[in-house]
């Protein structure tokens, strides 16, 4: 994991007079999930980082956890997945340039964040991860990429 100087992020935190901020992270479904931090909390945990249970990377769309992370032997069946063993934690870590103001509530900031092991190795199945990745490989083909926002109601 790389070590950050989040100097001008906190500055920026302040200056905004945020009260809380949103760690966020896009599971594997597109659904955006996060953890609210009050101010004081979160300018440490840029620093730190936002630990959470790495089962929560892991649900399916009725959230519940989709793999046997009590089951090693059955886990190991799943590419990438044995790190997520006896449900073990994961850090998110804040990317400094996508602080936002949410517009329903201006004392609240939004930060896009990566997710990590507490050992410093990025989680594969980071989703933001996976995007850069694809899009890299779309580019060395002469290729990019086109999307949309799909909205259902059910």
């Amino acid at each position: 994991m790389q070590a950050t100087d989040y100097t001008d992020l906190t500055r920026r935190i302040e200056a905004a007079g945020f009260e809380r901020i949103r760690f966020t992270w896009c599971d594997l479904h597109g659904a955006l999930r996060s953890k609210t931090l009050l101010k004081a909390a979160a300018l440490r945990a840029l620093y730190s980082g936002v630990g959470m249970a790495g089962t929560l990377m892991l649900k399916d769309h009725a959230d519940k956890t989709a793999f046997p992370v009590f089951d090693l032997q059955a886990l190991k069946a799943f590419t990438g997945l044995e790190r997520f063993a006896q449900a073990s934690n994961v850090l998110l870590r804040a990317d400094p340039l996508t602080l936002l103001s949410l517009p329903w509530d201006a004392s609240t900031g939004l930060l896009r964040c990566e997710t990590w092991f507490p050992d410093g190795t990025p989680v594969a199945w980071d989703t933001r991860r996976l995007l850069r990745q694809a899009l890299k490989s779309l580019a060395a083909r002469g290729w990019s990429m086109r999307c949309g926002l799909e909205v259902s109601i059910i």
